[in-house]
């Protein structure tokens, strides 16, 4: 199953960073971030913008977590 989130995948892609290590940088299990990744789970505001400062990107949060159907 691809995540919804399909510019942050690209990103992770890009940028060479795993869920374990996204996980790391939330404090948060691996799973937690799974559910949060799959759309089971929303991400809070902070967590969204951990992720894009982990990942350097110049993507607004808008853009980074567009879900597409």
């Amino acid at each position: 199953m691809q995540i919804p989130f399909h510019n942050l995948d690209v990103e992770m892609t890009k940028k060479k960073v795993s869920r374990n290590d996204l996980s790391e940088a939330l404090n948060l299990s691996y799973q937690s971030v799974h559910h949060k990744l799959h759309g089971r789970i929303e991400f809070t505001r902070k967590e969204m913008v951990a992720i894009k400062e982990r990942l350097g990107t110049d993507l607004t949060l808008d853009e980074l977590f567009k879900k597409e159907d």
